[in-house]
């Protein structure tokens, strides 16, 4: 999908990241109007029920849309069915210039605390 197009659009939305504001930021920035999302713990392991429910969401709207991360994608790629009849948009996040430096200097900690997990 063209995101641009998407501008405008009214989307169910629903993420499992470390901070779920940044994603929501990162719609509002699209211009994809959220009307209902739902926040997950960081890498969360979705349920087909889960799934389900958030496809009976998003077929509520006039134009079925559902957005996730691409992290949350690949937790449940192979069950993309259950999505049918639903759009479902994954935009592409990039680190900004600005925000590489902060992610390098943090890296260290970052990778002692996912040894803990």
């Amino acid at each position: 999908h063209d995101l641009e197009a998407m501008r405008g659009a009214s989307a169910v939305s629903f993420c499992g990241l470390g901070s779920p504001s940044g994603f929501l930021r990162t719609l509002d920035q699209l211009g994809i109007a959220v009307v209902s999302h739902r926040s997950f713990p960081d890498h969360h392991r979705y349920s087909d029920a889960e799934l389900h429910e958030l496809g009976h969401r998003a077929r509520m709207l006039s134009e079925p849309l559902l957005v996730t991360s691409e992290k949350d994608a690949v937790r449940f790629a192979e069950r993309m069915p259950i999505f049918d009849g639903v759009d479902v948009i994954i935009p592409e996040m990039r680190v900004a210039p600005d925000d590489e430096a902060v992610l390098f200097r943090r890296m260290p900690m970052l990778l002692d605390n996912r040894r803990e997990l």
